[in-house]
């Protein structure tokens, strides 16, 4: 049965995600490799995430993630959260997977990540990426004043409407959510693509939020309603800093690949009313 989209305030972070390798074509880069962590190596005996593959903690060492098998049209190794528990980790870049040092001169970055929208009615639920910067080199999430721009997908308890979610720099102080459309349905998985233009706003940074129906075969990212955000980059660990990514997930969501671009400097090849880009899967998965 569809749901009607209705307004919403702010929901706490909920849902599952997922990320694609996409190759997008630049003036600067003629390819703008990008790179994909799929959790397809963890292990279900181990259980925890944390302790896995170079994964990492908060300081305040919050309850694990967990791996398992995803729900639905994607029914490879993803991260769980059981029901009323919030989990976050952390995992630095290395030879296996990460983005080139940024050198200052970048304007523009594009992250991605993959959800489950999942939710139980009457309880937050949130499924979120953000990239982070270990400043103290210490090997723990110091959550959030290390972490970047938090988006991913959130259900408002209060409201029962699952929406998109963009938080600021550092401390997701300021905030927007977008009513998911009435065609995205309890259990569909989603692709979520952060636009960040880093030279907006003074150096503030301005971002947009697109997505793609997978369990639909959607084909072309679409808006969700929310876009010129200020990222509150100045606020938190510069961009050049970033040398990670942390995930976070709420109760009882699932969260499968995540990729991180490298920055471009120059102008996006445009072209017949789009951007140009190639997509690559990293596998073929069954519907259920």
């Amino acid at each position: 049965m569809k749901r009607r989209s209705l307004p919403c305030s702010f929901a706490s972070p909920p849902l599952a995600v997922s990320l694609v390798v996409v190759a997008s074509l630049s003036l600067a880069s003629p390819t703008l490799a990008q790179s994909t962590y799929d959790f397809e190596g963890l292990s279900f005996e181990e259980g925890h995430l944390i302790g896995q593959d170079g994964w990492l903690p908060t300081v305040a060492d919050n309850p694990g993630l967990f791996a398992q098998e995803g729900i639905g049209w994607n029914d490879s190794i993803v991260i769980d959260m059981p029901f009323g528990f919030t989990g976050i980790a952390g995992r630095l870049f290395d030879g296996t997977f990460g983005h080139p040092p940024l050198t200052g001169s970048e304007t523009s970055m594009r992250f991605e990540v993959d959800v489950r929208a999942d939710w139980t009615a009457g309880f937050n639920a949130f499924a979120g990426f953000a990239p982070w910067a270990d400043l103290d080199s210490d090997m723990f999430v110091d959550y959030p004043a290390e972490i970047g721009p938090l988006f991913g997908f959130t259900h408002n308890a209060g409201v029962d409407v699952p929406n998109f979610y963009l938080g600021s720099s550092a401390s997701g102080a300021t905030f927007a959510v977008a009513a998911a459309p009435i065609s995205v349905d309890k259990g569909d998985w989603l692709r979520i693509r952060l636009v960040m233009n880093l030279a907006a706003n003074g150096g503030d940074g301005a971002g947009e939020l697109q997505y793609r129906n997978l369990t639909d075969d959607d084909l072309i990212f679409r808006p969700t309603g929310i876009s010129g955000f200020d990222l509150g980059l100045l606020g938190g660990p510069s961009p050049s800093a970033w040398n990670g990514v942390v995930v976070r997930l709420d109760n009882s969501v699932q969260l499968d690949n995540v990729t991180v671009p490298e920055p471009s400097v120059g102008l996006g090849l445009f072209v017949g009313g789009g951007w140009i880009v190639a997509v690559a899967r990293r596998r073929s998965h069954s519907r259920s």
